[in-house]
């Protein structure tokens, strides 16, 4: 689950959530103090979960995007071989290509 579902999780789930907790709950207060719950209850997979692998790569941390989707196929309990798999370190271009790019556009 990536960080982008969560958050719609939170919109889907949150009015529904909101209107039985209005329902019950009487005291703006208390409804704050509910609905800053259920908000902190949501934050959890943020913490608890890894940065994404796309994300890794994109700042050069080619080892631990390894780990992370080595993680991911045990736990689809599917195997996986990266030595098959080409992981791209940030965009993908080298050096040359950005010099030869700059100076196109100069």
């Amino acid at each position: 689950i990536y960080y982008s579902t969560c958050s719609q999780l939170i919109w889907v789930l949150g009015y529904p959530i909101l209107v039985c907790l209005c329902y019950f709950i009487h005291s703006w207060p208390f409804i704050y103090l509910a609905s800053g719950l259920v908000i902190a209850v949501t934050f959890i997979p943020v913490i608890l979960l890894p940065d994404s692998p796309r994300y890794l790569l994109s700042i050069g941390k080619v080892e631990e995007a390894r780990k992370v989707l080595i993680m991911y196929s045990n736990l689809a309990k599917k195997p996986i071989d990266l030595d098959c798999v080409n992981l791209v370190v940030g965009d993908g271009a080298t050096k040359e290509d950005r010099r030869s790019t700059a100076e196109k556009n100069s």
